[in-house]
């Protein structure tokens, strides 16, 4: 059914729902909170960018097990203890465990306290170690809600999705205005990613005109709104991608389904092989996705160009096998909403 200029206008409202309406356990609330979406969202309350190669869950830090341990591109370690319903004394114990375990090493760390609601006494508890420690070692109290996003026309209501939203409670102070600053510095693993980059722009043209990045991830606007190439270059593996990431969710989805539904069988025959389709239902974003496997070899210096001469080959060879659907897909987009 077409939606062109005479669409109904939808009204966006907002209902907490229940911990247990998104999570049956808090098994299950950390393995969201490691996914793409729930790093995300953690990294945009807190300011911390944490490396996905690094996280690990229930390690044992200080005789208790930890929910997620990872680190931050800086190398600073990141403790993450969750919890249902109000938060109680036994956690706020486990966290300064933590942090009598690991301020020592790793430049200090992040601690980071996840729950429901977040009692008045533990807050002002975390304040005051805030202003006790020193940088090396960072509070966090986050209260997560989850929001039951409703689209109206007239009744009744219909629901479009599930909206987990963190609330910043408490942080070291100046928080926000210090990891500003130090956005512009390289951590050591930034610099040898942005040295892998350099090499790969000497050799692919399609790149050239990016600045480098500095992470683990080179985009390319694809020609489409919200539509990119990407490299990914981690430890572990190589890829390369076509990314939807526009701003309506329902628009990533139906160009993914457009060209999945159409065109699988066509791209695959012109790339070469079978490609993931990863529609990621859970977020906002679908990607289509081809990985090179580098067995823990991505910062071997040594390894370098032949990493560099496959990206080169298999995104040019991505690039081509959906050029045309693409187009004909955004084509689609346009004639449908």
């Amino acid at each position: 059914m077409s939606h062109g200029s005479n669409a109904p206008t939808f009204l966006l409202t907002k209902e907490t729902q229940p911990f247990t309406e998104g999570w049956q356990s808090e098994a299950a609330f950390d393995k969201w909170l490691v996914s793409e979406d729930g790093l995300e969202r953690l990294q945009a309350a807190t300011h911390i960018e944490i490396d996905p190669e690094s996280i690990s869950q229930q390690e044992s830090v200080g005789g208790f097990s930890a929910d997620i341990v990872a680190e931050d591109t800086e190398g600073k370690r990141v403790v993450i203890e969750n919890q249902r319903g109000k938060t109680d004394h036994d956690h706020l114990g486990k966290l300064l465990t933590y942090a009598d375990g690991l301020a020592a090493g790793a430049g200090g760390c992040h601690l980071v306290w996840i729950a429901e609601n977040i009692r008045g006494e533990h807050r002002a508890a975390l304040d005051w170690l805030n202003n006790q420690t020193g940088d090396d070692v960072n509070f966090f109290g986050l209260e997560i809600k989850l929001l039951k996003v409703m689209r109206r026309e007239g009744q009744p209501q219909e629901g479009v999705g599930l909206l987990p939203e963190f609330k910043v409670v408490s942080r070291p102070n100046d928080w926000v205005r210090e990891s500003k600053k130090i956005e512009g510095k390289l951590s050591p693993k930034q610099e040898k990613q942005r040295a892998f980059w350099s090499k790969v722009v000497e050799k692919n043209s399609l790149f050239q005109d990016r600045s480098l990045p500095k992470g683990h991830y080179f985009e390319k606007y694809a020609g489409h709104s919200g539509c990119t190439w990407n490299l990914d270059f981690l430890q572990g593996e190589i890829r390369v991608n076509l990314t939807l990431q526009k701003q309506d969710r329902e628009h990533n989805k139906f160009i993914f389904d457009h060209i999945k539904q159409h065109h699988q069988a066509e791209v695959e025959a012109a790339f070469g092989a079978q490609l993931q389709w990863d529609r990621k239902d859970d977020v906002n974003r679908s990607m289509i996705v081809y990985t090179q496997d580098v067995a823990g070899e991505g910062w071997n210096e040594d390894k370098w160009d032949d990493f560099v001469d496959w990206l080169d080959v298999h995104i040019n060879k991505l690039k081509d096998a959906l050029d045309a659907p693409l187009q004909e897909a955004v084509d689609a987009l346009k004639n449908e909403f």
